[in-house]
């Protein structure tokens, strides 16, 4: 368990990027070598010849989606594709907290003047904060919090009560939202908060206005400090802030 990972998840509108978009962006030049690969239909598994899956992949339209990762290191890179209930192209990665600038930069170069929310947090925090069964966290060899066990469709002691968890995060149509490390706001979201409101939150460690009116927000310095008392108030506050539950309430 690297526990320095970071997952960070872009929400994009529908039809941003096709595959040879991606690939030059971001597979061209990538900070990691996967190992094993997946893809809509592209050629998948762990054998494939690199170079033609991602020939495979810039030959994909909009609905690209694929996933490419190295179990060894824990890096990942996917792009998920709208399906009828999740309206947004989705990217999700996985990478090590040094490779940050490395990341980061593409992003602010390529994608983040479409976001329309997107964040990033230590990958096992958000992980837990959202996990709403045990066997979520058996698969990573952990027991499950007895304190927060309620019981399933069943009847078992097998659920997860994650109400009270500030850093969980949420699939809506056309976006996740969360309250968490570091986040990206831009004009789509601003039609649910506004841009002056996320401002305005005054116990974030840090707001910075970015090109293409996107909004930046670090909410606490340390990543890997999520569980700290003062830094999940932080998260709860932010959430009381932006009124999340009842955002999430209307858009789910």
């Amino acid at each position: 368990m690297n526990k320095k990972i970071i997952e960070l998840v872009i929400s994009l509108p529908v039809n941003v990027f096709t595959g040879k978009d991606i690939h030059n962006i971001f597979l061209e030049d990538l900070w990691f070598k996967p190992t094993k690969f997946y893809g809509y239909g592209i050629t998948y598994g762990d054998k494939v010849f690199r170079k033609k899956y991602f020939d495979d992949v810039k030959k994909q339209k909009e609905d690209v989606s694929f996933t490419i990762w190295d179990k060894k290191t824990d890096n990942s890179f996917s792009v998920v594709r709208p399906v009828p209930y999740h309206q947004h192209q989705r990217i999700h990665i996985h990478f090590d907290i040094a490779d940050w600038n490395v990341v980061v930069s593409k992003l602010e170069k390529h994608v983040l003047d479409k976001v329309i929310t997107g964040y990033a947090a230590q990958y096992y925090d958000i992980y837990f904060q959202s996990a709403k069964n045990a066997t979520a966290y058996r698969v990573k060899n952990m027991e499950p919090p007895k304190e927060k066990l309620i019981k399933n469709h069943i009847g078992l002691l097998e659920d997860i009560d994650i109400s009270n968890n500030p850093g969980r995060a949420d699939l809506l149509k056309n976006m996740w939202i969360t309250s968490n490390w570091r986040m990206w706001f831009g004009k789509e979201f601003y039609k649910e908060v506004s841009k002056e409101h996320l401002k305005g939150f005054s116990q974030a460690h840090a707001i910075r206005e970015l090109d293409n009116d996107v909004l930046f927000m670090e909410l606490y310095e340390d990543p890997f400090a999520a569980d700290f008392p003062e830094n999940r108030k932080i998260q709860q506050a932010f959430r009381d802030y932006v009124k999340m539950d009842e955002l999430i309430k209307r858009l789910k």
